[in-house]
């Protein structure tokens, strides 16, 4: 897409939101802190990361993307999620529903973005288990969508019964 066509749709919407496409595509993983207690609790247990941003509940933290990391995943002992690969979150200047404005902290400069800390995979809440999990459902849907319809059916089928039959842990 080029500038000007990303220009001419942000006019043709100009009360739309901004969001920042996280994971492999940007270089980007980042922590979302949904309340003070999160923030709290980052400050003590994470890098600091000179590139934030200050949301509705909490805050953003970036770092820079480790290889394959799911999106959706929970942190060791916080009120906490990842947003990764296949995931995304409100840029600063858009608006949350509630009225509040979501504000960059620090820098935001090319220079800055270069020196971020690199997401360190032991945050995540039973890592190794899930990752495994996360890329064999990657590998079987790209297979599903090779093979058509009826295999994605027959995918989604099968990881309703594997959802319905996980731990409460497992099936975040």
């Amino acid at each position: 897409t080029s500038p000007e066509r990303l220009l001419q749709a942000l006019f043709a919407q100009p009360d739309a939101n901004l969001a920042i496409v996280c994971g492999e595509i940007s270089n980007i993983v980042v922590v979302d802190l949904d309340s003070a207690d999160a923030v709290t609790w980052a400050r003590r247990s994470l890098p600091e990361t000179p590139i934030k941003t200050r949301t509705a509940r909490g805050e953003h933290w970036f770092f820079r993307w480790p290889g394959p990391v799911r999106n959706q995943r929970r942190l060791r002992g916080a009120d906490a999620d990842i947003k990764a690969d296949g995931g995304y979150v409100v840029a600063p200047g858009s608006l949350h529903p509630t009225g509040v404005i979501y504000e960059a902290l620090g820098a935001w400069t090319p220079d800055v973005f270069a020196r971020i800390p690199t997401f360190d995979r032991s945050w995540l809440d039973e890592a190794s288990d899930d990752e495994v999990f996360g890329n064999d459902m990657i590998r079987a849907l790209k297979e599903a969508l090779r093979s058509g319809p009826s295999a994605v059916r027959a995918l989604v089928d099968r990881t309703r019964k594997d959802v319905a039959h996980a731990s409460d842990a497992r099936r975040r």
